[in-house]
């Protein structure tokens, strides 16, 4: 389940910094003012989504490569004197400064790279007192196995110099 662990990760990762100023967790899909009307979202609240997949192609190692689009929607309303456009920038300037080149603590994960802030503002959510905002990036992820890791490095190899010697022990010389 690596999709499942890089959206657990980014999460934490997300939390250890801005977890004091906002509420922090995953979501099924693309946030919108008719979802969030439907449920409870303590806010501010920063929602992280894997929105797809693309370029899925296998390795030379029998992984698969995939560069994953994900997204982080920031969610705010007015706080304790402040507006909600205030608290938004806040946490959307959190986010452009730490995800760029973020691995998420993960060895099959490449840096994050085509970091980009949008403003997702209209009428109805400023008639609703909301602000939002969507953080998106691309990572490469590596899924599957490596049919290379595993097993036992061989103590002794043999080379043979003509493609003709294959299979014929006596023309095999040990490398050492």
């Amino acid at each position: 389940m690596m999709l499942d662990t890089l959206q657990q990760r980014i999460v934490a990762t997300i939390s250890a910094e801005l977890g004091e100023k906002s509420k922090v967790s995953t979501h099924a899909g693309a946030l919108n003012l008719k979802e969030m009307k439907g449920k409870t979202i303590a806010l501010p609240a920063i929602r992280v989504v894997l929105m797809g997949c693309a370029n899925i192609e296998e390795t030379e190692t029998g992984e698969m490569e995939a560069k994953a689009r994900l997204a982080a929607f920031v969610v705010t309303k007015p706080q304790r004197g402040r507006n909600k456009a205030d608290v938004s920038l806040e946490l959307v300037e959190g986010l452009i400064a730490l995800i760029p080149s973020q691995m998420w603590e993960m060895e099959n994960v490449h840096p994050a790279e085509k970091v980009k802030a949008e403003n997702l503002y209209n009428a109805q959510l400023d008639r609703e007192g909301l602000s939002m905002w969507v953080i998106t990036w691309e990572q490469v992820v590596i899924l599957g196995e490596d049919v290379w890791s595993g097993g036992q490095t061989p103590s002794e190899f043999y080379l043979a110099d003509d493609e003709g010697d294959f299979g014929q022990a006596p023309n095999y010389e040990q490398i050492k």
